[in-house]
């Protein structure tokens, strides 16, 4: 070797988006609470089930998101349930539901 050579490369760091942040755990709240914590956020939630309570969610809390991006809830009694009697199965007409419209058009 005549020479050391050294190649480099130089560059700026990638800008964080500004839209994109933690995902933070719906787990436990109530679809109410659930939804206006999303949209606080700037997300919309896609929810399944029909429990008084978000049982799951996916991406999970600590996901990276980005608003508009519509995370999954899915709604159920928390295990154990605390009120046996008030379960889903036995009295849907107390437990909130989910209706996602089409806006009049058949799927």
């Amino acid at each position: 070797l005549d020479q050391p050579r050294i190649n480099l490369l130089l560059s700026t760091a990638p800008q964080p988006d500004a839209n994109a942040f933690v995902l933070p755990s719906f787990a436990g709240l109530s679809a109410t609470a659930a939804l206006r914590a999303a949209a606080q956020l700037g997300l919309t939630l896609a929810a399944v089930g029909n429990g008084p309570t978000v049982s799951a969610q996916t991406p999970p809390a600590g996901y990276r998101a980005v608003k508009g991006d519509p995370p999954r809830i899915t709604l159920g009694c928390p295990h154990p349930c605390p009120h046996p009697a008030l379960t889903p199965a036995l009295t849907p007409a107390l437990t909130p539901r989910i209706v996602i419209s089409t806006g009049g058009r058949r799927p």
